[in-house]
Formats: C-alpha cells, structure tokens, sequence
C-alpha cells in the first residue's frame, strides 16, 4: 500500500515506563506520518465507577478468576474515528495493557488493521504471560534482542532511540555510572562496586527493584537501591560521568539503552556483553568488554579521552516507521 493510504498510531503504554518510552520514541512526536497516543483508561468522575473499574483489573482478582468485559471500559483508542475504507496501524510498545486481547480481537474483525508489537524486554520466563494473550493478534513482532528473534521468529529492531539535547552536561563529575533493576544482577554489581572502590573509582550505581531483604546494612554510599528517578533526570546524572557501566541479564544476548546512551552521548561503554564487537560504532578505544569484574581496567574507566563515534542518527525511531511503511507496501 502507498504511504498515504495508511494512517499509523503508536500506542505507548501508560504508568510507570511511559516516562521512558516517550523519551526512547520521542523522535516521533515529529515525524508527521506518526500519531501518538497513550495507552489508558478515559477518564472517569464517578468514584464508584472508578473503584470497579480498578477491581475489574485487578490482578490479585484476575489471579483467581479472570473477569470477563473488560473491553467494555472506554480506551484512549477510542479517539480513533476508524472507517471502513481506511488502511491503519497500531504499534504497541511492550505493553497493550489496559486493552485486552477481546477488543483487539474486535477492531480487527472490523477494520483493515495491521498490528505491531515492539518488545522493549526480552521474553523471559516472568515476563512472557503478559504479552501472550495478544500475540495471535500481531501481524508483525519486533524485538531488539537477536536471541529473542531467533528463538520466537521475531523480526530483530534496533530502532529505538531518540537522542536529546541535554543541557550543563559538560562538566564530568564521576568516573562510572550504572542504572537498572536488579534482574538478578546484584551479586555482579555489587562485586563490581568493590572492585571500583578499592581503585579509587568515583561511581554512582542506581539499582531498582530489590528486594528489600537483599539490601546489606553497611551497604556502601555510592549504591542507590530502589529509588526511582526519571529518565530525564538519569541521563543528566548519567552525561556528568566518564564512564557508563552495562550489564546483561542472564538470556539476553541483545544491547541495553546503556549502549545507545554511550554512542548517541560520546561516552565510554564497559559492558559485558561479548556482542558489541559487532555491533554499529565499536571502537576498541571507546568500548570495553569484560567477562568477569576482576579483568576490568579501571585505569581505562578512569582516564578522560576525546571520543567521538560519529552517531549518524540510524537508531532514531523514524527508522523503524520507514521498516513498517515498506513492510505494508
């Protein structure tokens, strides 16, 4: 189909991650061929209709029996004025929720639909119940992870970031920089945080979601647990150190926002990921890549350099409409 005939929505997903989202997808907010809208409830002014509506999903209840009409409840798509004779696509980031697989199901039947589904986390075992429901609906799947595509058949997408114009970010302030949930990584960073201190290395280390009963008392200054942040604040703190730390969780074998940070910002990258040497922009001079923490060079995380890796702007998310547009035509 001809570019003009088909009218695309992204749908990002409402809550906690739409602060990151909108700053990954911000590049398009001003690419014209793209309306984005959030994924939420409309608004309500009876309280007890409100109070339903939230033990209508509740999960704790859904847990036990799963309530049927949920897509009763009035969306954000349903700004969408479809028509008969239009051509649409939906992209959803990650999450589809609130709306369910029902009125996904619905438009479909009724409208010429084509559905996209973008995984921002890989598909684990803890996390893949919440995207099946949907996956009989999506027409396409993309995914940034090449073990995730290889093993689901997804199409593999590193179109996911947006650089911004960050001001007072000139001035570095500390050598090494991490942010992320514990995921199981804990033990690793932690060991890696002894190993930075016992080398003078000046770090600012953000873990969220851990378990409280995993936090030492004499737990060093220099880790952060469970206090969230912005994303806009993050990467204010994150452009003010040398040196941004990135670590993989066990199964992923694609990138994190932690290596399109360090290209699109001129950053170093020490990272545990054995992939990067293959990867847009690996500079060995720039990119480190270690297999255990006792092999890190902290002389090298610690060493200020020029760096310039000559971002040309092919991560941005308008990449990844022009891959949707051709995949439709």
């Amino acid at each position: 189909m001809a570019e003009e005939e088909c009218i695309i929505y992204f749908i990002m997903p409402e809550g906690r991650w739409s602060d990151l989202n909108r700053s990954m997808f911000a590049d398009l907010y001003k690419d014209p061929r793209v309306t984005v809208l959030e994924s939420k409830f409309k608004p309500l002014r009876n309280k007890a209709l409100s109070f339903f509506r939230r033990l209508h999903y509740s999960k704790k209840v859904n847990a036990v029996v799963n309530l049927p009409f949920k897509e009763k409840w009035k969306y954000s798509l349903d700004e969408i004025n479809f028509k008969k004779d239009k051509k649409y696509i939906l992209i959803f980031s990650d999450s589809v929720y609130p709306i369910t697989p029902a009125y996904i199901k619905k438009l479909k039947d009724n409208f010429d639909v084509t559905y996209i589904l973008f995984l921002l986390n890989i598909q684990t075992d803890s996390n893949i119940g919440f995207t099946t429901p949907y996956i009989p609906y999506m027409d396409y799947i993309f995914t940034f992870d090449n073990a995730d595509a290889q093993k689901n058949g997804y199409i593999e997408c590193m179109y996911l970031y947006s650089k911004m114009d960050i001001e007072g970010s000139e001035h570095i302030s500390k050598d090494l920089y991490f942010i992320g949930v514990d995921k199981g990584r804990l033990n690793k960073i932690e060991k890696i945080v002894e190993l930075a201190l016992n080398s003078k290395i000046d770090l600012l280390i953000r873990v969220q979601d851990v378990d409280e009963k995993k936090i030492k008392n004499d737990s060093n200054e220099s880790i952060i647990y469970n206090q969230w942040v912005t994303y806009g604040k993050s990467l204010k703190e994150m452009l003010k150190c040398n040196c941004i730390l990135e670590l993989l969780q066990d199964g992923q074998c694609g990138v994190t926002l932690r290596y399109y940070e360090a290209i699109c910002y001129n950053k170093k990258l020490l990272t545990n990921n054995k992939n990067v040497v293959n990867l847009p922009f690996y500079d060995p001079n720039y990119i480190h890549v270690f297999e255990n923490p006792e092999n890190i060079d902290w002389n090298w995380v610690k060493e200020q350099i020029p760096i310039d890796y000559h971002y040309d702007g092919r991560f941005s998310p308008m990449r990844f409409i022009d891959k949707v547009i051709e995949l439709n035509s």
